[in-house]
């Protein structure tokens, strides 16, 4: 015999265990007298199962959303405080007729080059691999202006030539790996390096390419859950680059002072 259990209130609700394959139906009545609507397991069954396909989707969604958020986009700015550029070459054949060229430079087999403070620019696409390392793809451009060109000629310096308003520019390529130190404060420390390449364009002498690394180290200020700024300290050198025929080379390296804006895809 069937049992069946009821509340008695504008609707109620039926439990019927008497047969095998429908262990559970549940009506809806309306009254003692109302037309009943009976589900039975199987639709108990698709519901649950419509339940957790929509519970299985809406976590991959999250999960979709999560790995999105992991990838964020750099842009920035800042000053460039190049050293100097310390170049020794073969010395030039002896011009017709010369006796001595000490005094004006003219066989110097050393020059040394002075710039004024310059600017950077730069942008880059990064990726998080866990909390607290990521890693990223930056292009940066940098300009500053040669001050004063110093030739010398067996440790002796002459007059040399002058370029007034030349311009050293760089364009360099890096692949960074940072490590942030996360704390309960909205200011992130972090330190990272990287490697890649340099090319250096001096409008007087010869574009030249080389490997190139850096070190920078600074801190991030969270500005809210999707943006943030980033300012660091960033050293930056080249291997050795020839700008002019005869050159054994030297490392172009410079001082960055950085700040850039961060943000979440």
């Amino acid at each position: 015999m069937a049992a069946t259990v009821a509340i008695s209130l504008p609707h109620r609700i039926c439990y019927h265990p008497h047969r095998k394959r429908d262990k559970i139906r549940f009506c809806l009545a309306k009254g003692a007298s109302g037309t009943d609507a009976y589900w039975g397991v199987n639709r108990v069954k698709m519901m649950i199962g419509l339940a957790a396909l929509t519970g299985i989707t809406a976590m991959g969604g999250a999960q979709a959303e999560d790995d999105e958020s992991k990838l964020y986009w750099r842009i920035g700015a800042g000053a460039v405080f190049a050293e100097d550029f310390d170049e020794s070459f073969e010395r030039a054949p002896l011009p017709e007729g010369a006796v001595t060229c000490a005094a004006i430079g003219c066989r110097p087999d050393q020059r040394i080059l002075e710039f004024d403070t310059g600017f950077a620019l730069g942008g880059a696409l990064g990726y998080h691999f866990g909390k607290s390392i990521r890693g990223e793809i930056e292009y940066r451009y940098s300009k500053n202006e040669m001050s004063k060109a110093r030739s010398l000629e067996g440790g002796t310096e002459g007059f040399g030539p002058a370029f007034p308003d030349t311009d050293f520019t760089t364009h360099s390529g890096f692949a960074n790996v940072y490590y942030d130190f996360h704390n309960e404060s909205r200011f992130t420390p972090f330190i990272g390096v990287g490697l890649g390449f340099t090319t250096v364009d001096e409008e007087n002498w010869e574009s030249n390419t080389a490997i190139a690394y850096q070190g920078r180290v600074g801190v991030s200020t969270d500005l809210n859950e999707r943006f943030l700024i980033d300012t660091e300290y960033v050293y930056h050198r080249t291997g050795d680059i020839e700008l002019v025929d005869r050159s054994a080379g030297a490392a172009f390296a410079t001082s960055n002072i950085l700040v850039s804006l961060r943000g979440s895809f």
